[in-house]
């Protein structure tokens, strides 16, 4: 595994859009309790995964996965949204996948650095608490009921 994380492709342009041009298989359905991300958004964020841990070169990478409304965004080179964040050590692709579209996921967002070199190593963080409306109170809480105004 360690070959593969030193070969990862030179990245030049911030906030490029990611093309996915070949989906993966369908991922199970039946090991993990999902959120209500469409399958094929699923497999298209796990393409991206795919295709930023195994290119090949020496470069540093980034890499977000965003939920947002009608979708996934997936974003290379891009900035970090310097939200709340968890940071998260997992070592597979699967298990990414399983903690960021998990239903008892609380962050909108999974982003993922690749250091210059091996020794730099890899960071990955799900950011943006997702805030919810109670329905008793119209303030801003985050998904755990703690209170955002204040």
């Amino acid at each position: 595994m360690f070959e593969i994380l030193e070969n990862f492709p030179r990245f030049s342009h911030l906030d490029e859009d990611l093309q996915i041009t070949n989906p993966i298989p369908s991922i199970s359905s039946d090991t993990i309790q999902q959120d209500s991300t469409p399958e094929f958004e699923r497999n298209r964020a796990k393409s991206a995964l795919l295709k930023f841990f195994s290119s090949p070169s020496k470069a540093r990478g980034k890499l977000r996965i965003t939920k947002k409304e009608g979708g996934l965004e997936i974003l290379n080179n891009c900035w970090s949204l310097d939200k709340s964040s968890k940071r998260v050590s997992i070592d597979t692709v699967d298990d990414i996948m399983e903690a960021f579209f998990s239903a008892s996921n609380q962050y909108n967002t999974l982003m993922i650095w690749r250091g210059a070199k091996q020794s730099h190593g890899i960071k990955i963080e799900l950011q943006e608490l997702r805030k919810l409306k109670t329905a008793t109170d119209s303030a801003d809480v985050d998904a755990s009921g703690q209170n955002l105004d204040g």
